[in-house]
Parts: structure tokens; sequence; C-alpha cells
């Protein structure tokens, strides 16, 4: 229920944004994720082997019990690939998002620039939208690899947050097969 009820306001207040943003200076921002993004897909494997020496896995310690709400059984000791490879994507983008929010401070100038003000508030909404619904479902990636307990039974309340996961077009079959079932290689061999 906390998942679901966050996962609203954070979409909520994403329209607001893109509103107040208009869409020029959301589109600037835009390609500044689209960037950031496309950099953390090519870099995150090289920063899985640092992240797994910093961060600290929790691992199951037995298997009699499935501890995850997404996930099936046999996959329980490869979770950590998929934690790792799916924490240091987001610092990557992360860290290209604060930049990139840097670069658009010096640039919010370009929010005055004359536009049709429906399509500047609309485009700009749903342009934010679609950014932070990408960004959501990185984190509650991450968080859907973590066999802590309340983190699972966050998942397994909130269906809204099962399903983002799971039913994302495009990201949710990439991560998973990039994350949690490629997992043959360790981390320490892609470094």
């Amino acid at each position: 229920m906390l998942f679901t009820l966050a996962i609203i306001i954070i979409l909520l207040l994403s329209i607001y944004v893109g509103i107040k943003r208009g869409i020029i200076y959301q589109l600037i921002m835009t390609i500044g994720f689209v960037l950031s993004y496309w950099i953390a897909i090519n870099q995150y494997k090289v920063i899985s082997y640092y992240v797994e020496l910093i961060v600290p896995y929790g691992m199951p310690t037995s298997t009699d019990e499935n501890p995850f709400v997404l996930y099936s059984q046999d996959l329980i000791f490869n979770m950590r690939h998929a934690f790792y490879h799916g924490l240091s994507f987001f610092i990557v983008l992360a860290l290209g998002w604060f930049i990139t929010r840097l670069v658009g401070r010096l640039l919010q100038f370009i929010s005055d620039l004359q536009v049709d003000s429906y399509v500047n508030l609309i485009g700009g909404a749903i342009i934010s939208f679609f950014v932070h619904y990408v960004a959501l479902f990185f984190i509650l990636f991450v968080l859907s690899a973590l066999p802590l307990n309340f983190i699972q039974r966050q998942f397994r309340s909130s269906s809204l947050s099962r399903a983002i996961v799971q039913y994302t077009p495009l990201l949710s079959e990439d991560a998973y097969q990039n994350w949690v079932t490629k997992t043959d290689q360790k981390l320490t061999d892609q470094k």
C-alpha cells in the first residue's frame, strides 16, 4: 500500500513539474535523461564490480522459502547480480540526471520561449510523466531484487508496483533478461 501511494504521488507531481517547466525546457531535460540512460546502459557493468565491493547484499540463508514476490525460487541466489547491475545502472543514471539538472538550471530561461500554451502545458506534463515513470521503474526493479521482508511485503501488497516492474513495455523484459537471467558470468569477470 505504501508503494502504491508513493508511486501515485510521484507520478502526479511529475505531471505538475512538467506543466511548470513547459515543453521546451522539459524536452531539454529529457534529452539529458536519455543521454544519461544511454551512458548508464553502456557503463553499468564496469561499475557493478566496484559497487559489489562497497555495498553489502543480504543473501537469503535458506532455499526453503522464496523471499521474493516477483521472482521464482530457482533465481534466489542469482538475485544479487540483478541487484548490483540494477544499482550500478541507477547510480550512473542518477549522476547523469544530477548533471542534467545543473545544466538545466543554466538553461531555464528557455522555458520563457513562446509556445502555444495548451501544447506547452500538456506536452511538458506528458514528457515529465514518461521520464519519472522510467526512473520509478528502475528504482522499483532494484528494490524488487532485495530479499528484505519489509520491501517484499510492500510488493506483495502493491499490485501497481508489481505491474510496473513486470509489465512495463520494453524495460521489464530487457531488465529481466540482462540483470536477472544473464548471471552465467560473475560480476568480477566483467571488470
